[in-house]
């Protein structure tokens, strides 16, 4: 099995202090996980080689602009108003507001807010949600949530 902290580049922080102790609680799952391998049970049939050798460093700098977006074609664009939806766009792990539903159209009693913007209320919800899913210490623990949470950055809040 690879040694998941290999994984993580050096030089990431994360750009909200209130995230600082996320941020360490991932490192530390890292340091008790590997990535599981072809021996793992769950794992035999999934190759993960191209995650292991690969690099999947993510370029902050990008943004919808940079990339081509595939429009939702109109046929389907009808269909889905013609239903209450929402429509979230993430592109290659960033929220991309522009291509979303604007936080003003969403229906009563829905909250979406960029941890960015979160305000102090926001941000405790937000620790106590990510803290629950990387604190687990037991055999449930996953390598791959550990991994994301150490290259975590930014986020939405959806309520």
């Amino acid at each position: 099995m690879s040694d998941l902290f290999s994984l993580t580049p050096i030089n990431h922080v994360h750009d909200h202090s209130w995230l600082a102790e996320f941020d360490k609680s991932a490192s530390k799952l890292c340091n008790t996980l590997s990535l599981p391998s072809r021996k793992t049970e769950n794992w035999k049939y999934t190759n993960i080689k191209s995650v292991i050798e690969g690099g999947f460093y993510a370029n902050e700098n990008e943004t919808t602009d940079s990339v081509a977006v595939n429009p939702i074609s109109p046929e389907v664009e009808a269909k889905l108003s013609a239903i209450s939806t929402v429509k979230l766009v993430i592109l290659n792990g960033n929220f991309c507001a522009d291509l979303s539903t604007p936080a003003g159209d969403l229906p009563k009693g829905i909250e979406l807010v960029r941890f960015s913007d979160a305000n102090d209320d926001q941000q405790a919800r937000i620790v106590s949600e990510l803290g629950a899913v990387i604190s687990r210490s037991d055999e449930s623990a996953h390598p791959f949530t550990a991994l994301n949470g150490r290259h975590f950055n930014e986020g939405i809040f959806l309520r």
